[in-house]
């Protein structure tokens, strides 16, 4: 039975744990944190397709039927009478899926910081924590974040584009069923946000390049007379195709840049991207190969993004009056999916063609 060290307890690392523990391989599940699910580092904002791959009912908080977009001058609102995106704790999904891998027969330890590793002679991997601690596998999986140090320790890190991003959590008045985008210059690299939890609570932020905590200040006066619960933060990688396995050693979800650039969301793609690198060690097939058609989406992600960013005011008010079309919305409420941009891209751009110029 070979032994696979997984370095990193969030869900995708407790994922692929589970699915390779299921298949019978000793599974061994590193987390440097005393307890999972913290500090917690995400928006927490999940489409609907989520549900194709986990039960989800243990760990969701609020379902969204839409959003309401912002630009300078403009305002576009889709909204629908299904559940379009769930918004969920983290701490207690996090918890779930370490739940799960245990359940399968995966181990996972506490208080593990890795280090780096060194290959011996019978290919085996030898693993290097703080305070002296050390292991020995046949397989190395780094799902330990956006500066994985197993990426690094492989030499596969190179170069990497983040964002930072920073939330909090309030208590006010908010439409439970609506997200609140905002996009152009008040955060010019990405958006800002206000994810609602409930009618009385929402995630309220941004993420950028540089200047974050002052942009985050200036968008959180917009909203006045809130209590403020916890603030929340943490690097988003922006993808950029790259190696994800040296040998036997693997990248998946975060470490791999697995996150879609336009919303920075890495969940959904992290989970199909740890189904991917489970089968292909339990199957020896090629994991970059069971990449291709996640990889593609991913590319359309990052092209969208710096299509965006390149955009003023005046452009994101243009696209959002274009947007405000009846044919436009009719294409984004049947077509449209925050996940797979292939669906419907290409069905809007036919449907409107004066979108093109945004690309040019």
């Amino acid at each position: 039975m070979k032994t696979i060290a997984i370095i990193g307890g969030g869900p995708i690392g407790c994922y692929v744990g589970k699915l390779l523990a299921k298949a019978g391989y000793n599974v061994n599940i590193f987390e440097e944190h005393s307890t999972i699910g913290r500090p917690v580092q995400c928006t927490g904002i999940i489409s609907k397709n989520l549900k194709d791959i986990v039960p989800v009912d243990s760990f969701v908080i609020n379902k969204v039927k839409g959003a309401t977009f912002y630009s300078k001058h403009k305002k576009f609102e889709l909204h629908t009478n299904k559940m379009q995106a769930y918004i969920v704790d983290r701490c207690k999904m996090d918890k779930w899926f370490a739940q799960q891998a245990k359940k399968a027969g995966a181990k996972i330890l506490f208080n593990h910081n890795f280090q780096s590793f060194s290959r011996q002679k019978n290919g085996k991997l030898k693993l290097k924590f703080e305070n002296n601690k050390n292991f020995v596998c046949d397989i190395l999986i780094g799902a330990d974040g956006p500066v994985s140090r197993v990426a690094k320790s492989a030499k596969l890190f190179g170069k990497r584009d983040f964002l930072v991003g920073i939330q909090a959590r309030v208590k006010g008045k908010f439409n439970p069923d609506h997200v609140e985008v905002y996009l152009g210059s008040i955060c010019p690299d990405f958006f800002a946000w206000v994810v609602p939890e409930s009618s009385t609570r929402a995630r309220i932020g941004l993420a950028t390049k540089a200047n974050t905590n002052k942009k985050f200040k200036k968008f959180l006066s917009m909203f006045p007379n809130l209590d403020i619960l916890e603030y929340q933060g943490g690097l988003i990688p922006m993808y950029k195709e790259k190696k994800v396995q040296k040998k036997n050693v693997y990248l998946v979800g975060d470490a791999a840049m697995q996150v879609k650039a336009t919303t920075g969301g890495g969940v959904v793609t992290g989970l199909l991207a740890a189904k991917a690198l489970a089968d292909s060690i339990v199957r020896k097939k090629s994991y970059e190969s069971k990449l291709k058609k996640l990889n593609r989406e991913l590319k359309i992600t990052r092209m969208i993004r710096k299509i965006l960013n390149k955009s003023s005011d005046k452009k994101y008010n243009a696209l959002l009056e274009l947007a405000n079309k009846p044919k436009i919305k009719k294409a984004l409420l049947k077509h449209g999916d925050m996940d797979f941009p292939t669906k419907f891209v290409f069905k809007i751009l036919f449907k409107e063609p004066r979108l093109l110029r945004f690309f040019f």
